[in-house]
């Protein structure tokens, strides 16, 4: 069984997104504690409603009842990998905003914005670390300012 990924509880593991809040969710799966840690900082200071997990089950299970608006994925994941994801994605009509992530330049990062934005139509983004506070901050704010324009997210 998976540990809850927001360990003050501050938001019920059953409970839908309330509707005021459709462009505030970030979902973030990494390996790495310390990104996690600064995802979740940056986010919940950005007005996000944030969960965290470097599980690639926990993810999945999470985005079902999360419905999260952004979504921060390292690319080379265990378990699913970033072409995957958009694949995945597509299958269940997502509208979030993904954010591919990876500690090293890669054709394949490029590779697969370019399937999600061209075949399946996904907004994608990548990121190459060491990602700073300032790129993830700057990045989420203006992801709350496209939503704000556009709220259905299109």
């Amino acid at each position: 069984m998976f540990a809850h990924s927001n360990p003050d509880n501050s938001t019920d593991g059953d409970a839908a997104p309330a509707k005021g809040d459709l462009g505030r969710r970030l979902l973030v799966l990494d390996g790495a504690c310390s990104f996690l840690k600064l995802t979740r900082e940056v986010g919940e200071a950005l007005g996000y409603q944030v969960e965290v997990t470097s599980s690639t089950r926990e993810f999945l299970r999470i985005y079902e009842r999360f419905a999260p608006s952004v979504i921060v994925y390292d690319f080379f994941s265990q378990g699913m990998d970033g072409f995957e994801l958009v694949n995945w994605l597509d299958a269940r009509d997502s509208s979030a905003h993904v954010v591919l992530t990876s500690s090293k330049e890669s054709f394949f990062l490029g590779a697969a914005r370019e399937l999600a934005s061209a075949k399946v139509g996904l907004d994608v983004d990548v990121m190459v670390e060491p990602i700073s506070k300032a790129d993830v901050s700057s990045l989420l704010s203006r992801r709350l300012a496209a939503r704000e324009a556009d709220p259905r997210g299109c």
